[in-house]
């Protein structure tokens, strides 16, 4: 519990320093003469999360050819795992950086672009997905760790829940703390973004953009 209450400390923390520099940012800092930022209309929480959904839509196909190949061995379940990685993050750092959207965000009328309301480049979109990749890393190591430890029993000859429940088991003795540093920054992304008036997110504050309603 000690644990859960420093990191919900630490984030609204970062929450607070971030709004407190947000308010101290003079308004024409980044405003081009052309586009006040003044002008423009940030993507709120439920916009943004309908973005999300409708991009894990688009990814049903990819995940239904790895439930397919997932139960053949640990090689293939490891291999389809880092194939999707490689898929979702060509996805989203391709559609920022050329679009400045992905479909889920054209769907919803939204747009990433940088503080004046100019386009985003590759820089910015790796930076803004940055996060998620060290994730993904992190994540596969533990799943390799796994499945090098897990038993032929506990992976063949089961379904698909009790082998993935096999792994997730074998997942908490191999870099135990990733899951739960994933659930801190996942939260702080969200509290971040409800504490600062442009709705940005960590990734935004890293990457150095904001998400508007455009059409």
């Amino acid at each position: 519990m000690s644990a859960v209450m420093l990191s919900i400390l630490v984030i609204l923390f970062a929450a607070l320093l971030l709004r407190m520099r947000e308010n101290r940012q003079p308004s024409y800092v980044n405003a081009p003469v052309d586009e006040p930022t003044s002008d423009l209309k940030y993507g709120g929480f439920w916009r943004r999360l309908g973005a999300i959904l409708i991009d894990a839509l688009v990814f049903i196909p990819v995940i239904l050819a790895y439930n397919g190949i997932a139960h053949i061995s640990c090689g293939w379940t490891l291999c389809g795992q880092i194939g999707m990685a490689i898929i979702g993050t060509a996805y989203t750092v391709g559609c920022h950086a050329k679009f400045g959207r992905t479909l889920g965000k054209l769907a919803t009328g939204l747009r990433v672009v940088r503080p004046d309301g100019s386009a985003i480049g590759w820089k910015h979109a790796w930076l803004r997905s940055s996060g998620d990749i060290g994730f993904s890393v992190l994540a596969m190591v533990a799943l390799a760790m796994a499945l090098q430890a897990i038993p032929d029993e506990q992976f063949s000859g089961v379904g698909w829940q009790a082998r993935w429940g096999n792994i997730e088991a074998h997942k908490q003795t191999q870099l135990a703390w990733v899951d739960g540093v994933q659930m801190v920054w996942f939260w702080s992304e969200v509290v971040v973004m409800l504490f600062n008036r442009k709705r940005r997110a960590l990734h935004d504050y890293i990457a150095g953009t904001v998400v508007i309603v455009r059409r």
